[in-house]
């Protein structure tokens, strides 16, 4: 082999380094990324739960006079009604759980709390009842509502019931998170924001600065 030069295919440190560094600068570029496109996932998902209990919502009207789903009241909490649960395939002896697939997958609060393979829904949505009475039965009718695709019906919430002018401080969820149950929107969302589902089967998702103090998205009777 006398006269030819041996190529050796090894690489030196200095080559390996840099190797390493373009890898170290491409995954810090990437990562960003992967991690928002894993949150819009979560938050689409979560859209899509709400738009169906939204629809199941809505049908209940059909057979009682254009009534909507009772927040609370006669026969339990909106969360518990059967023919409600009935249209999400729920299990009715349940009773404050649903299934995972049915849970905001960011409501840590809600996925704590566990009965079987179910999940206590009571932390992960309320109902708006802003415009009902204090006590008694709180249920709408869509005959007196205003604008239906305006109206909020059920929001990302750590309680099963909101309104406005209660303790809807985007503050306070801020300070508490997921760990209080107090009648709270949850802005547990990107850009603190919360899924919303609207009377007319449609649904959002809503800054804060959108939904605080935001009178037309709450009101509801015309």
């Amino acid at each position: 082999m006398s006269g030819k030069m041996k190529c050796s295919s090894k690489f030196t440190l200095i080559e390996l380094l840099v190797v390493i560094a373009i890898i170290a600068i491409l995954a810090s570029m990437l990562l960003p990324s992967l991690s928002r496109s894993r949150e819009f996932s979560h938050r689409i998902n979560c859209q899509n739960i709400l738009r169906q209990v939204g629809m199941s919502a809505s049908s209940y009207t059909m057979n009682w006079n254009g009534y909507w789903t009772p927040v609370s009241g006669t026969g339990g909490v909106w969360f518990n009604n059967s023919e409600l649960r009935s249209g999400l395939n729920i299990n009715q002896s349940y009773v404050h759980y649903w299934p995972k697939s049915l849970i905001c997958s960011r409501a840590s609060l809600s996925l704590s709390t566990k009965y079987m393979d179910n999940f206590c829904v009571y932390y992960c949505y309320g109902a708006n009842y802003t415009d009902l009475p204090a006590t008694g039965d709180r249920m709408y009718n869509i005959k007196n509502m205003g604008t239906p695709s305006r109206s909020m019906a059920y929001a990302d919430a750590t309680d099963y019931q909101i309104a406005n002018y209660q303790s809807n401080a985007p503050s306070f969820y801020m300070q508490t998170k997921e760990s209080s149950a107090s009648v709270t929107t949850a802005y547990r969302h990107p850009n603190d924001s919360a899924n919303m589902a609207f009377f007319d089967g449609h649904s959002e998702n809503l800054n804060w600065k959108k939904v605080y103090n935001n009178n037309p998205l709450w009101k509801v009777i015309k």
